[in-house]
């Protein structure tokens, strides 16, 4: 299990789904296994039946069933493996997958900052790229590399059996070819990560000046962007061009190593007419051989993505510092605060308010009044159009230390579940909550009897989204992972919705215990013992 306090290593994607790993590599072991010796065995069976037939005294006692039967096993075998290797491939890139998710939510809701959309959309888009480069990396770097080495093995050994005089030199030759694989998947993998940072820095420097391409049209500066974005372009498609031109003189060289081979094989002095079958599958086999290297020429590619995608998701600093008594959240305020999206057109303005520690606020107001908003921008993920926020008399800055984004905790109308048990969706909020302080938040929320039912207690697994429970089960089960953080400023939106009368009297009764701030924007008045603020948006 990937943890968020750890870096991020190529190793650990292997560690978190080893036995799927390496299940996938025993599956494409077989597969190509399976089609090396479809291709070798069909190559001298076809020889053999030609030389029986030209020898009519031994067409009789030749034995066509035992290699008829192997092709066909190996025809089955090649199309079985290769269906489970995929199979089983994928669901160990879904499992990383899964587990990436989890490690950067944790991660990035410890380090979080306020953003503006246009650098949430950027934000998003690399974050599925680099995800995506991780996952694939065992499947274009590790699995490929070992079935070369294996069937290199298995070519060598029937070498061995058939031609045993030229062993030692195809051996070396062997080792030979792959050290040059190695030192130019050495040599190339600078140039491969000089081409993954160009290629981060081109993107936004094109991307944004066509966001204003009209206005720069109008104004003539289109020539100066053009100016400014050539040399980081011609930069760009110079090292890709090397890289190009390399690979391809890497191409030619395997090329070249093969028909050397088969020119051994071909023109050994001591070859004779009945080991003409032996040399049609040893060279067949050498088709499946070089078919297999060719992805080993772009090894450097795999590793400089994955290599930068793994610094971009650690840069995410993985840490929750515990408040000191000075740091602890006892007074919210804020004034002349305008709430919403640029580009929407419309804001939310809320009146000065200052809240103390216990106190309740209500925020009610009609559909797209702009409760939603304003707990986004008092929680820190939106930034406010105007006004000021004071915690403690003292203006929140929009980078605030990690000790107060752990002490605020929101609970949107919309919440997420992960595919994961439920103890692991209630740690999402406290890495170190113990199994006794979760089963009291959750009975305190009314879910003992619905946790009673699960097979598994809190280690059952929640369906992918949450479906496996139902909508008010999931509001409920958020608030407690709210909650188990011990905030001291809790904002919930929507908090009733799907809850019956007496899941809302159990929610009402915990928050009642609550001793922070407490913010609900919510259609449905709330009823609490302690005084109940009210503040009335209007669209």
């Amino acid at each position: 299990m990937l943890k968020p306090e750890q870096s991020l290593r190529l190793s650990s994607l292997l560690a978190a789904e080893s036995k799927g790993w390496a299940l996938a590599l025993l599956a494409g072991v077989l597969a190509t296994l399976a089609a090396f010796g479809l291709m070798t065995v069909s190559g001298w069976f076809l020889s053999a039946c030609a030389l029986a037939g030209l020898q009519l005294a031994n067409a009789g006692s030749f034995n066509y069933f035992s290699p008829a039967a192997l092709i066909r096993l190996s025809a089955l075998g090649r199309t079985a493996g290769r269906y489970a290797e995929r199979l089983l491939s994928h669901q160990a890139v879904l499992a990383v997958l899964h587990q990436l998710r989890l490690w950067f939510m944790q991660r990035f809701l410890s380090t979080a900052r306020p953003c503006q959309p246009q650098q949430s959309a950027s934000l998003l888009n690399s974050l599925i790229r680099d995800i995506d480069r991780l996952d694939m990396w065992p499947l274009r770097f590790l699995l490929p590399l070992g079935w070369a080495l294996l069937i290199s093995l298995c070519w060598l050994g029937l070498i061995a059996s058939w031609f045993a005089p030229l062993l030692p030199m195809l051996a070396s030759l062997m080792l030979l070819m792959y050290l040059l694989l190695a030192l130019s998947n050495y040599l190339a993998f600078d140039r491969a990560s000089q081409l993954e940072q160009l290629d981060q820095q081109r993107r936004p420097a094109l991307l944004i000046p066509l966001q204003q391409l009209t206005l720069q049209q109008v104004h003539g500066s289109t020539s100066a962007l053009r100016r400014q974005y050539q040399p980081l372009e011609q930069r760009y498609q110079q090292l890709l061009f090397r890289q190009k031109a390399c690979d391809l003189l890497l191409q030619l060289a395997l090329y070249g190593c093969c028909l050397y081979v088969a020119a051994l094989l071909l023109l050994q002095p001591a070859l004779t007419g009945n080991q003409l079958p032996a040399l049609v599958g040893s060279l067949l086999g050498l088709f499946v051989l070089m078919e297999l290297h060719l992805p080993l020429l772009t090894l450097y590619q795999s590793l400089a993505q994955a290599r930068a995608a793994l610094q971009r998701l650690n840069q995410q600093n993985y840490q929750v510092a515990e408040p000191t008594q000075a740091d602890v959240v006892t007074q919210l305020s804020w004034q002349r605060l305008s709430s919403g999206y640029a580009d929407s057109g419309h804001c939310c303005h809320s009146p000065d308010t200052r809240l103390n520690q216990g106190d309740r606020l209500w925020l009610q107001g009609g559909s797209g009044s702009g409760k939603s908003t304003l707990l986004y921008t008092l929680s820190g993920w939106l930034p406010a159009l105007s006004g000021q926020i004071h915690i403690n008399q003292q203006r929140l800055q929009s980078d605030q230390a990690a000790s107060w984004r752990h002490q605020l905790a929101l609970v949107p109308q919309h919440v997420t579940l992960f595919n994961q048990s439920l103890a692991a969706n209630l740690r999402l909020g406290q890495p170190n909550a113990t199994g006794p302080q979760m089963l009291a938040m959750l009975q305190q929320l009314g879910l003992e009897p619905w946790l009673t039912s699960l097979p598994k207690g809190l280690n059952s697994q929640l369906a992918e989204y949450g479906a496996a429970v139902s909508g008010g089960q999931a509001k409920r089960i958020a608030l407690a992972r709210a909650l188990l953080q011990q905030p001291k400023v809790l904002l919930l939106d929507e908090p009733y919705t799907g809850l019956d009368a007496a899941s809302i009297l159990a929610v009402e009764k915990c928050l009642d215990a609550f001793d922070g701030i407490l913010i609900i924007a919510s259609h449905q008045q709330p009823h609490f013992k302690k005084p109940l603020r009210v503040i009335n948006l209007v669209r």
